[in-house]
């Protein structure tokens, strides 16, 4: 189990008993819900008891976040199987804490994006607690093709908010293969179960849900070093159609590594894609390494260095919290937008591990608010990494430029 002092996320421990079992869950500040386990799911919960469905023998937990459903269900039924999902990477790890916090084995938790790495196909019940965010094509993908992923008896079973609840309703009701079991509203959100008429499997789904442009919004152009690239963007991930100020003041920066021996750089929080296409465009770079909390995020960046150009090869993805690379691989240089509204020992920690994870003389060059540059600043003073070669306030937001002092004893 984590230590709490050694987990710059960590929020609190939440308490949740269900059917008379009483669990443990450690919450971060950054995932769903961290206040108290939210009501909706606390109802969800419930019907699945008073319909019956939790006595499933096969579950996956569509958008897991720290656990609280899989877990939970999975304490009630230590025999039966749980996958959990997420696209977060941080909501997988605390998932994993929470289910060693409560002695629950045997789960399986694991990265994707919708559907896209859910092998199995044999689940009797899916529970999500839909996210309202995802745009409505991904909104029928997720209640629609749930049916290519359950058995012949499978069921369906859950919970929406109000701002999407009128769509999922006209979906669902809509389809003539939908049989809806159970509904119920309260104030904020409505508790759906349901299973699909016809046992007819045999249309299979081509390629993935991204594949497919089910998360696709629109398309983007912006200008870099003379040159007007374009994007495919997606939904719930910002600057869908514009860039924000943030980007553009570090792309006005990237001018630095023109002039420097940089062959290999990381890529954090690449958000559609807008700052690896950039750098994608000078010559002297070899690969990209994109990192991030979202697999969203690196999914459709890697589609966008692609279709402008860049090999698929060079372009490595780590899903991951942190920067630290599992395979030690070193780089040149540290490129990203530093999010805001962080514990200081997140920022903390970003310093320490870049430190490690960059070659001799390797390059940082960030952008985010400038409080958070400013205490990165600090940081990197305090501990003697690195050198700060250049700071740029403009409108609320800094760029840092600094390169590492010694890596070797750190």
């Amino acid at each position: 189990m984590k230590d709490n002092n050694l987990d710059p996320y960590y929020k609190k421990t939440i308490p949740f008993t269900y059917e008379e079992k009483k669990l443990l869950f450690r919450v971060s500040q950054d995932l769903f819900s961290s206040h108290i386990i939210d009501y909706g799911t606390q109802r969800l919960l419930r019907t699945l008891s008073t319909e019956g469905l939790n006595r499933f023998g096969k579950l996956l937990d569509l958008g897991c976040g720290y656990g609280h459903i899989g877990i939970t269900l999975k304490s009630a039924n230590p025999k039966n199987e749980v996958h959990m999902i997420d696209i977060d990477a941080l909501a997988l790890q605390y998932s994993q804490q929470n289910a060693d916090l409560n002695n629950v084995t045997g789960l399986k938790i694991y990265g994707s994006l919708g559907y896209d790495n859910v092998n199995d196909k044999d689940f009797d019940l899916i529970v999500s607690n839909i996210p309202a965010k995802v745009g409505e094509k991904a909104l029928s993908h997720i209640i629609l093709d749930a049916r290519y992923y359950l058995k012949q008896t499978g069921r369906v079973a859950i919970v929406v908010i109000d701002a999407i609840t009128k769509y999922v309703t006209d979906v669902l009701k809509s389809n003539d293969d939908v049989k809806i079991l159970f509904q119920k509203s309260w104030s904020g959100h409505t508790i759906f179960h349901y299973e699909f008429i016809s046992k007819d499997k045999s249309t299979k789904l081509k390629g993935t849900g991204f594949s497919r442009g089910i998360y696709d919004r629109t398309e983007s152009k912006f200008s870099f070093n003379k040159e007007t690239l374009s994007l495919k963007t997606t939904y719930n991930l910002p600057e869908f159609d514009t860039l924000s100020f943030d980007t553009k003041l570090l792309l006005d920066n990237l001018y630095f590594i023109k002039k420097d021996e940089i062959h290999n750089v990381m890529v954090i929080n690449p958000r559609q894609g807008y700052i690896p296409i950039a750098l994608s465009r000078l010559k002297q770079i070899e690969k990209i390494i994109l990192v991030d909390r979202n697999l969203q995020s690196l999914e459709v960046s890697r589609r966008n260095l692609i279709l402008n150009g860049f090999s698929r090869e060079n372009v490595l993805l780590s899903h991951q919290v942190g920067i630290l690379l599992k395979d030690e691989r070193h780089v040149n240089s540290i490129v990203g937008l530093v999010p805001e509204k962080q514990d200081n020992k997140v920022y903390e920690m970003f310093i320490s591990q870049s430190a490690k994870q960059l070659k001799p003389d390797g390059v940082i060059i960030l952008c985010s608010s400038s409080n958070v540059i400013f205490k990165m600043g600090r940081i990197t003073h305090s501990t003697k990494s690195f050198s700060i070669l250049k700071n740029v306030r403009s409108k609320g937001k800094r760029v840092i430029i600094a390169r590492i002092i010694n890596n070797n004893d750190i």
